[in-house]
């Protein structure tokens, strides 16, 4: 699985799998956010897993410590 959060390779992935309590096929990752990753209230979140990548637009907010 490939993972990026603003341009940025997310290595750290403490959960990846089915979401708990939700539908069937619902997958939910959490993930470390990295050190320098662009700080913003939109940055750009993109998930590939094999041949498949997530949708565009999706985005999370990054505030600085």
């Amino acid at each position: 699985m490939h993972r990026s959060a603003g341009g940025v390779a997310v290595s750290t992935l403490p959960f990846a799998g089915g979401a708990p309590g939700q539908v069937a096929g619902l997958l939910q990752i959490n993930a470390v956010v990295p050190d320098g990753i662009t700080t913003g209230s939109a940055v750009p979140v993109v998930v590939r897993v094999g041949d498949a990548t997530s949708r565009g637009g999706v985005t999370i907010a990054v505030s600085a410590k």
